[in-house]
């Protein structure tokens, strides 16, 4: 027994090292397995700089002219405030290709918090798995907001885990939670949907008490800068699209309902064998689900040739088809398996709602929801994975999976010129 311990401990750290050595390697070869990443880094660089040059000239400029960005200034502020200090910008990248360390540790914490039954050997494969992300990849090569926004909410839902498994002293962990949280949408503000998630979570446990109306307080005063900032910038990233698109199309929401669910499907296919066991869906369930899928197909209207991705799913039926019958086909099916995990827990069909406004903008990348659904999955998700699911037979086919997305990533303007952002 110790001799096969031994080895599974030596093959963990064999992969370690392994995965790792492959981002290092994607970092002196300048990997860009998302395909914009390299883009969006070339055309964040000169605001980075700007807020380097003078903060307070920067922030009363930013959101017009030549300082336009779809993110909170939160990111370049800091990154400008390190160049003050690191002249050597690829010193600066290979620093924040380690970023991914710190989300695999706390993703990887939270895991044996939630699955303390399962071996830890199991659970630290899981989260190596992550090294194949191609978001998490990219974003560490080329720095980016999200991949810090990515970082503080995992950290967000591992003091929240906490919370559900101390109880006796666990109000401190829902301070954190909320602190790290906006922290999170400081650097990105689509996280901050999330806070209502947490928010029914601790009012299940602490009702109408002092300590309630605390936790409230505490999230308006985290909120308030990013709001007056945002109401005197005329909340300047709902003008800033990848394109130019029309009123109506901007604001359809079955484009979203579609797409997400579409793409979420998409990511849980290496699990997709857990809920196809159990589907047993409601009467009232099903019929809801076939209300949503005949209004969505009637008001659908995400333009193919917009360059604001889509999802595989999408560009995969516009080019084997020239239409969006396979993508209707799929999301058909995605609702079925979406209600199935909605079915099992309100706490899952309102972590699924809230993937819609977490998705603010009318572009739809996968970039947003790989790995956030893999985080929210393991350990958010509700009577869903069991003792059962730790096998290290489906550890392998998570790990499958994650290499094939990740080859289809880095070979998408080779393989049938799809772009699968």
């Amino acid at each position: 027994m110790l001799i096969k311990k031994n080895n599974i401990f030596q093959a963990n750290i064999i992969i370690s090292i392994s995965l790792y050595l492959t981002l290092i390697l994607g970092f002196f070869f300048n990997e860009d397995s998302l395909g914009g990443a390299i883009d969006d880094y070339n055309y964040h660089l000169p605001i980075v700089l700007a807020f380097k040059r003078n903060i307070t000239d920067s922030l009363l400029i930013y959101g017009s002219n030549e300082m336009i960005a779809r993110n909170s200034p939160f990111f370049y502020i800091i990154l400008g405030s390190i160049c003050k200090f690191i002249e050597n910008i690829d010193i600066i990248r290979l620093a924040n290709s380690h970023i991914i360390l710190i989300i695999i540790i706390f993703f990887y914490k939270s895991l044996k918090i939630k699955f303390y039954y399962v071996k830890k050997e199991i659970l630290y494969l899981i989260s190596l798995a992550f090294f194949l992300s191609p978001t998490l990849r990219s974003l560490s090569i080329w720095p980016y907001p999200l991949i810090y926004a990515i970082l503080f909410f995992t950290i967000s839902i591992f003091f929240f885990l906490k919370f559900e498994n101390d109880k006796n002293n666990n109000y401190k962990y829902a301070l954190l939670n909320i602190l790290f949280l906006a922290i999170s949408s400081y650097f990105t503000p689509n996280f901050c949907f999330f806070s209502i998630y947490f928010f029914f979570k601790f009012f299940e446990k602490y009702k109408f008490t002092m300590r309630i109306y605390v936790l409230i307080m505490l999230n308006f005063f985290l909120a308030l800068p990013a709001i007056l900032f945002l109401v005197k910038k005329k909340f300047f990233f709902f003008e800033y699209d990848v394109a130019s698109i029309n009123f109506l199309d901007k604001i359809n929401i079955t484009n979203k309902i579609i797409i997400i669910s579409t793409i979420t499907f998409f990511h849980l296919l290496p699990f997709l064998f857990i809920i196809i066991k159990k589907i047993n869906l409601l009467k009232k369930k099903f019929i809801s689900i076939i209300i949503i899928y005949f209004i969505s197909l009637i008001f659908f209207n995400f333009p193919k040739e917009y360059n604001g991705g889509g999802g595989i799913i999408f560009h995969l039926s516009n080019f084997l088809m020239n239409n969006n019958f396979l993508l209707f086909f799929i999301f058909l099916i995605s609702l079925i398996y979406l209600g199935e995990l909605t079915q099992r827990s309100k706490y899952n069909y309102l972590l699924i709602i809230l993937l819609i406004p977490y998705n603010l903008q009318f572009s739809i990348y996968h970039k947003y929801f790989e790995p956030m659904i893999f985080i929210i999955f393991f350990l958010l998700s509700e009577k869903i994975i069991n003792r059962s699911y730790f096998k290290y037979k489906n550890i392998l086919y998570f790990y499958v999976f994650q290499i094939f997305f990740l080859i289809l990533s880095l070979s998408r303007n080779f393989i049938y010129n799809i772009k699968i952002q």
